[in-house]
């Protein structure tokens, strides 16, 4: 059986690139992610982005449909097939998305909504577990660099559930009672800090091998979108009522 060996980056809230491997071994045709013209045989790799759908607050919640699209990036983003999620009926409305997250280690992507959390295996494409927790999820799944363990926030609430990303399963969750409203997050590089950020003025950071919090942030207003630089000692954060970003330094986070 032949396996795919893939690197992901996250570009945008629900939507996901993935270079996969369409061959095990040496494929035939151009190499890399974009296709070369006028060979026989087709390239061995392949970059796909992949669209958590619905996830608009701007018009009809199914104007666009449900499932996962998945747009070939080196073909002028062009349709390659859609990945079907949840079996919602033509008479209800389809839950809104309210994040994604893939992971090279686990090979699967991972779709959060606001109700459940379910994971699909992107060699079969099928759903492999799901999960409504406690009826309180789900916002912005973070996965780890090696796939052990998955943040992902509650619907708007103080409290970030850990989950087992092969299972589902709920491993404990982190209470950030000055952040209430769960909304972004971001892992660390290595996998040891997450950054809790609710959509208020205090972003919670917390030590992910402990899970416990261990510095809180006030922002002048609601923190928005953040990224982290890569050894998490910077945080560059948008801001509500504030034209460009804050920067916060954290040289004293070492672990």
């Amino acid at each position: 059986m032949n396996k795919r060996s893939a690197a992901f980056i996250l570009i945008g809230l629900f939507t996901v690139t993935f270079a996969a491997s369409a061959q095990g071994g040496r494929g035939g045709g151009a190499q890399g992610g974009c296709r070369s013209t006028g060979s026989t045989r087709a390239p061995s790799q392949k970059e796909l982005i992949y669209v958590s759908l619905p996830g608009t607050l701007e018009g009809s919640w199914d104007q666009n449909g449900s499932g996962i699209v998945v747009l070939d990036a080196c073909n002028n983003y062009s349709f390659v097939k859609r990945i079907p999620t949840w079996d919602v009926p033509a008479s209800r409305w389809p839950e809104q998305v309210a994040g994604v997250t893939a992971s090279p280690a686990t090979q699967m992507i991972y779709v959060a909504t606001r109700g459940r959390l379910g994971a699909w295996d992107l060699t079969t494409e099928k759903k492999v577990w799901e999960n409504a927790y406690d009826g309180q999820c789900c916002e912005r799944p973070q996965i780890s660099p090696d796939g052990k363990f998955m943040y992902v926030g509650s619907d708007l609430k103080d409290f970030w559930y850990v989950v087992n990303p092969r299972t589902g399963e709920l491993i404990t969750k982190v209470v950030s009672p000055l952040s209430r409203g769960s909304h972004n997050l971001n892992l660390s590089l290595d996998g040891k800090t997450a950054f809790m950020s609710p959509n208020n003025k205090v972003m919670t950071i917390s030590e992910v091998k402990s899970r416990k919090v261990i510095k809180t942030i006030r922002f002048p207003d609601n923190v928005r979108v953040f990224v982290l630089n890569k050894d998490s000692t910077r945080v560059y954060a948008n801001n509500n009522n504030f034209l460009g970003f804050l920067r916060i330094d954290f040289i004293w986070i070492i672990f």
